[in-house]
């Protein structure tokens, strides 16, 4: 991914102009599945890095109502804000995933690609330290953290899977929504990986 990613004055510019929704990675139907098996109308989710996905929308349509979109981006946020008027469960918050405040209030926290986005650019291993710290904190003691990535294992576990953090990893493999070059090898380019990081105590 682009090395500007991880910075918040890039996707204040990119909002700024384009609000439209956009989706990173995974529509809600093909992950629908996935996010079933650990979200019920009960649960109180996180969806971190929310941008202008349409995910929480769909999410609230399908009958879970407790939701938290969260990006550091004061322009989506805003944007949201004033556009979704028909959902008053749900909240918005403009800060910072690398220093959240939150502690063990939310049963799942979904990304869709804001972890890749974290290891872009200089200073990436300590950022994505603080991250997964945060996210860990995050949850109720047998929380759900559900990370969508282009990445393979060989690239993301060596971060998921620290001793200092509280989850079991599960990975699974899901197609990716477009065709793939007859160049690229399918075996690497023709599935997006979702992380399951179940939590197993306290943080």
């Amino acid at each position: 991914m682009e090395a500007h990613y991880h910075l918040s004055q890039y996707w204040d510019s990119r909002y700024s102009f384009d609000k439209d929704p956009f989706e990173w990675f995974q529509k809600y139907g093909e992950i629908r599945g996935i996010i079933s098996s650990y979200v019920t109308d009960k649960s109180n989710v996180l969806v971190v890095g929310c941008g202008s996905s349409e995910l929480s929308s769909e999410l609230y349509a399908d009958g879970v109502k407790f939701i938290t979109n969260l990006d550091f981006s004061s322009k989506i946020i805003d944007h949201l804000k004033a556009t979704i008027s028909d959902a008053p469960e749900m909240k918005f918050e403009c800060m910072d995933a690398c220093s959240m405040k939150y502690d063990g209030q939310f049963d799942v926290v979904i990304d869709k690609a804001t972890f890749d986005c974290v290891l872009c650019g200089e200073g990436c291993r300590d950022r994505a330290a603080r991250y997964l710290s945060n996210i860990a904190r995050a949850l109720t003691p047998d929380g759900v953290y559900i990370c969508i990535s282009h990445a393979e294992p060989a690239m993301r576990d060596s971060y998921l899977k620290g001793p200092q953090l509280p989850w079991e990893v599960e990975t699974k493999e899901i197609p990716k929504p477009t065709l793939v070059s007859a160049e690229i090898s399918s075996a690497t380019a023709g599935v997006h990986y979702v992380y399951i990081c179940k939590k197993t105590g306290d943080f």
